[in-house]
């Protein structure tokens, strides 16, 4: 085997990333998002940096909060945007779920508050955390896959969000029997959803 070592060394990280962070790259820059306050502080935060791996020595640069503070959120890349997908906000030992989403613009450095729900499905359906999301490219949508709602405990769901290249159609829902992490792998005859 031959290996390589790294252009660069990766700068030590703010001290509240975590696993319930959102984490995710685009165009050769690392953006982290949200988290608890602290290892032993659930509390979460807003704040998001990003890492210009295209440079030499990359460092952390602060950028833009997040319209909410939460954490347990799907993080997705698409059309050079951005997007946190629901999650969990915690404050004062008190936790809930986040019905909303937003959209992250890297080239205005702001966050915009997606709207669009349809009023044929009960919001609690959006309302959730540990969810799974991807883009599928082809169909233009992200998908929000499962996930848990305080209330109900794990759903069984998939919800379309449909982007454009500027903004937002609508949402939908379409029953589906798994919760969990996801992948979309397509082949030359359909799309699959890989759980």
């Amino acid at each position: 085997n031959n290996y390589q070592s790294c252009e660069h060394s990766i700068p030590q990280a703010p001290k509240f990333f975590s696993a319930e962070s959102g984490l995710i790259t685009l165009n050769d820059v690392v953006y982290v998002c949200g988290g608890p306050q602290g290892k032993h502080d659930i509390n979460t935060v807003a704040r998001c940096y990003s890492l210009d791996l295209s440079i030499e020595a990359p460092q952390w640069k602060r950028i833009a909060d997040m319209a909410v503070h939460k954490k347990k959120f799907g993080f997705v890349a698409a059309q050079n945007q951005l997007y946190a997908m629901n999650g969990e906000w915690c404050s004062s030992s008190t936790c809930g779920n986040h019905g909303n989403s937003h959209r992250y613009d890297p080239a205005t450095d702001t966050w915009t508050v997606l709207t669009g729900y349809s009023s044929n499905y009960e919001l609690y359906h959006f309302e959730v955390n540990h969810l799974c999301s991807v883009y599928d490219d082809y169909y233009n949508k992200i998908l929000v896959i499962g996930g848990y709602h305080y209330r109900y405990g794990w759903v069984n769901h998939i919800s379309q969000f449909h982007v454009s290249a500027q903004y937002i159609d609508h949402w939908g829902s379409t029953p589906r029997p798994f919760w969990g992490g996801c992948a979309i792998v397509r082949n030359s005859k359909d799309m699959r959803i890989l759980i």
